[in-house]
């Protein structure tokens, strides 16, 4: 009876240890998520990608560059690189809109198939490096998927 009891208890110790654990960047980031919210190509064929740096957190965060890869319906169409800091208040979302370079020509025609739908599947791919006290920085990386709405000028 006692070993039986024994166990059980080891049993519930090492459960309530293992579900402890997560890494300093879950602890950190929480909630913070990358959001694409519009994504217009104007007449001359360039883009604009608004995107949104969501922060439904207690704590505020310094965003001190991030890369953030955007894939539309499944296809990789390039990258966003933020390389101005970002302040980003608790409860509260920063948006930004960023002139884009798709990577190549499949990556325009899966744009283009974009507008012709009036929107599209996104998945967002982020690694941020956030600014936590005085010059102690943080990598962090966040994934973030949804629908975007994709029009033409």
């Amino acid at each position: 009876m006692m070993k039986k009891l024994s166990l059980l208890l080891l049993a519930v110790l090492l459960a309530c240890g293992f579900s402890a654990c997560s890494s300093t960047s879950d602890i950190i980031a929480g909630d913070l998520k990358v959001a694409l919210s519009r994504i217009e190509r104007a007449g001359d064929g360039t883009i604009q990608m608004t995107w949104r740096v969501d922060n439904p957190n207690v704590v505020s965060y310094l965003v001190s560059k991030g890369t953030h890869k955007i894939l539309l319906n499944g296809t990789l169409v390039g990258n966003i690189v933020q390389d101005t800091p970002l302040g980003v208040p608790s409860h509260a979302q920063l948006e930004r809109t960023t002139t884009f370079v798709p990577v190549n020509p499949a990556a325009v025609a899966v744009i283009d198939q974009a507008v012709a739908q009036g929107s599209a599947a996104y998945h967002v791919d982020s690694t941020m490096v956030l600014l936590i006290i005085d010059d102690k920085f943080e990598k962090i990386h966040v994934t973030y998927s949804g629908t975007v709405p994709v029009v033409a000028k």
